[in-house]
């Protein structure tokens, strides 16, 4: 589990806020609902790892592998 929060560290601040401050100087970010999605990724990363750190190692990779499966199966089947 450390790589998760280790990778988390450095993709957020360093990638996601410069990729962020390119596109609100080209006049593409709504900084309202930027901040309403934000809070809800605040809060559903604060319960996702709270919740995945409570569960086993093949307990997590099997609810990772369904996840997978329905966004790939919605991808395929997609209009």
């Amino acid at each position: 589990m450390i790589w998760a929060g280790s990778t988390l560290a450095l993709l957020v601040p360093l990638i996601g806020l410069l990729a962020a401050w390119m596109y609100y100087k080209q006049g593409y970010v709504d900084l309202r609902i930027a901040g309403l999605i934000g809070i809800g990724f605040f809060l559903g990363g604060f319960l996702g790892a709270k919740l995945a750190t409570g569960l086993s190692n093949p307990v997590l990779e099997k609810v990772f592998g369904i996840a997978l499966l329905l966004i790939s199966l919605k991808m395929i089947l997609a209009k």
